[in-house]
């Protein structure tokens, strides 16, 4: 921006110095080549006289060139302005950003001390609020298409998991519809590592514990930052 400054200040005034010598030196010219002007040095009102009504469209035109150094001034006055104020949203939209996610960790921060079954190092927290606001970094705080797709995509375990239970549980179950909790674990986990979410695997009880809390943590943080929660509502678990 200040290059942008400076240049402008020297083409201006490289312009406006060009314009002031060709004067002086067709001045100097008219005076070497006219017999009129052929006379010694005088400063009484009729040689002022002569030498303005001589030269009169001649410093007319050479201040109508010097008057272009205005508009030429303004173009990178503008330019100027318009960098000052592209770089002043940036910036704005770099607070924002900033601000917004240092809430949110905060948050975070205080949900997970009431979470005695997840520990912090198992939330990658940029990870996310990235989810949530993908598009942060570029001021936009209202898409989240990709959560809520992450969020069904938990759903769609769960309720496919919760059929598989129900079904092994009924007189009809087949083999093929047994409930299968080792894969559960493995298809809940990857949706969770999706946003950002580690868990270990584990015993049946305890793995239903730890989940049963991530699932609680997925649902206040959606209430707090989503707009529309009940898209990101996490459904019954019939296997637990």
């Amino acid at each position: 921006m200040i290059k942008i400054l400076m240049f402008g200040l020297c083409i201006c005034a490289l312009y406006a110095l060009l314009v002031v010598i060709t004067l002086i030196y067709s001045v100097i010219f008219e005076f070497n080549n006219n017999e009129a002007l052929k006379f010694g040095f005088c400063l009484t009102s009729s040689c002022v006289d002569v030498v303005a009504i001589h030269f009169k469209k001649t410093i007319e035109l050479y201040k109508s060139l010097l008057y272009m150094v205005v508009p030429l001034a303004g173009l990178f006055a503008g330019i100027l302005g318009l960098n000052t104020y592209n770089l002043t949203v940036k910036n704005s939209i770099m607070n924002n950003h900033i601000s917004n996610f240092k809430l949110f960790c905060e948050f975070i921060d205080r949900e997970l001390k009431k979470k005695d079954l997840i520990s912090s190092d198992s939330i990658d927290q940029y990870a996310l609020y990235s989810k949530i606001y993908p598009k942060s970094r570029q001021g936009f705080f209202e898409c989240f298409t990709d959560y809520n797709s992450n969020i069904e995509s938990i759903n769609n375990v769960i309720d496919a998991s919760s059929r598989h239970y129900v079904a092994s549980k009924s007189n009809t179950s087949v083999k093929n519809m047994q409930f299968n909790h080792t894969r559960h674990q493995y298809d809940i986990k990857e949706c969770f590592e999706i946003i950002g979410i580690n868990v270990s695997s584990n015993h049946r009880n305890t793995f239903n514990e730890v989940e049963t809390q991530v699932l609680e943590f997925i649902d206040i943080v959606s209430k707090a930052f989503v707009e529309k929660p009940i898209l990101t509502k996490v459904n019954e678990r019939k296997y637990i």
